[in-house]
């Protein structure tokens, strides 16, 4: 007997990794910013929320680091894509960004996936 997947409801995208987020770090080496490293990785529309809020900005800006985003026109509206941070004592820089025209492409396949998967299971 064949074993039938559950397929649970689309929920809001909050919990899907769809955005592809690039961090990289620098670090000073005299007066000049010095790349240490480079990650990709694939994040969740809430991640992207606790990294780009303004209020996030404000805390860490409230600590002594500096911290600026980026804005643009994107399929999701004028949005921050770019978020730069620098730590409190100016040594170690982070930047992040996002790239929406990935995220949309991410998104459309997953919400492809899943309606095939419900088409199949309910016969459509």
């Amino acid at each position: 007997m064949e074993k039938k997947k559950y397929y649970k409801p689309l929920k809001s995208w909050s919990d899907r990794k769809i955005f592809p987020l690039t961090e990289e770090r620098f670090e000073k080496v005299g007066s000049k910013w010095v790349k240490r490293s480079s990650e990709t990785k694939t994040v969740s529309e809430q991640y992207y929320h606790n990294v780009f809020d303004k209020d996030t900005l404000k805390f860490f800006r409230s600590l002594g680091g500096y911290e600026k985003n980026d804005i643009t026109a994107t399929y999701k509206g004028y949005v921050p894509y770019k978020n730069t941070s620098i730590s409190p004592d100016r040594s170690v820089k982070v930047v992040r960004t996002v790239d929406f025209r990935k995220a949309k492409k991410n998104s459309d396949r997953q919400y492809d996936i899943y309606s095939k998967a419900i088409s199949r299971r309910h016969g459509y």
